[in-house]
């Protein structure tokens, strides 16, 4: 008798811990073989925090910390729905620089470790450098306005090169020839309330192919943009669409549904830009 009841004590043991386990061998289930992580950093030693990393057809994302390192965890295969087996494509992205991708390879819901682009830990094996595709400096004249303005007209310069030939762009521009800049926005600095103003602008987006360089320029009363409203400084960020090839649309959508429309959303699409600024003070 007490022979089969450690014979049953051995088999509730077994189960119990096979059931612990990850059936691909290696981590528990709750841990392991669901988490991402890896680092990312900018071929020009800009700031590497804030790159977007998603993971297609799980519409999973993160962002890189400080130091280019990111973490990411799928859903369990319980919900998913239908475990996932199959190759799956990693993006990184910023804006004005080349995204780029890592095979992650998935097998009834569980990502498969050393295999694809990840090592035994599940660690993107490379760190990938984005490599930087437009420069955008913007500037913006006068540099102070005075509290009530009526008067002056706020100008807005935006230069951009290309190290593409050919790139695919567009913005919210006027009537050709000129071209003038109709859309951008004015963000205030250190400001906990996140305040935004928004050149009104009804024209649609103009796509052009920019090899080398160019500058878009436009410029609206102060007064009209709500500039002079009170004394504060604000930075000036222009409504500039980068398109690059074979990127999917649900990646910026994993944004912000309403990223790519000339609205505060667009804001939320990480850029590394040099952007103008203006003061409004109490008097000159």
């Amino acid at each position: 008798m007490m022979r089969k009841n450690l014979y049953v004590w051995i088999v509730i043991f077994t189960l119990i811990v096979s059931c612990s386990k990850n059936p691909f061998g290696g981590d528990t289930v709750s841990g392991g073989k669901l988490k991402i992580t890896g680092i990312v950093l900018l071929n020009d030693g800009a700031d590497p925090e804030g790159v977007f990393v998603w993971l297609e057809g799980f519409d999973q994302s993160a962002y890189t910390d400080a130091d280019g390192r990111f973490e990411l965890t799928i859903p369990a295969p319980l919900q998913q729905g239908n475990s996932v087996t199959g190759e799956y494509r990693l993006f990184y992205y910023v804006a004005n620089y080349a995204y780029q991708t890592v095979t992650i390879v998935l097998r009834n819901g569980y990502i498969e470790y050393s295999n694809g682009g990840l090592d035994k830990n599940g660690k993107v094996r490379i760190t990938h450098e984005l490599i930087k595709i437009l420069d955008i400096e913007t500037s913006v004249l006068p540099a102070t306005i005075t509290r009530f303005d009526s008067t002056t007209l706020v100008r807005v310069n935006v230069r951009l090169s290309s190290y593409q030939s050919a790139l695919k762009i567009s913005g919210l521009l006027g009537a050709a020839p000129l071209r003038a800049l109709m859309g951008y926005f004015f963000r205030k600095i250190d400001d906990t309330d996140n305040s935004i103003l928004i050149r009104p602008c009804d024209r649609l987006p103009v796509v052009i192919n920019l090899s080398g360089e160019t500058t878009w320029k436009g410029g609206y009363m102060g007064w009209d943009m709500g500039l002079v409203a009170e004394a504060a400084d604000w930075e000036c960020i222009p409504y500039i669409r980068i398109i690059q090839p074979g990127m999917p649309d649900d990646l910026i959508a994993a944004i912000d549904p309403w990223a790519l429309e000339y609205n505060e959303a667009y804001l939320k699409i990480p850029c590394r830009q040099d952007l103008g600024r203006i003061s409004c003070v109490l008097s000159q």
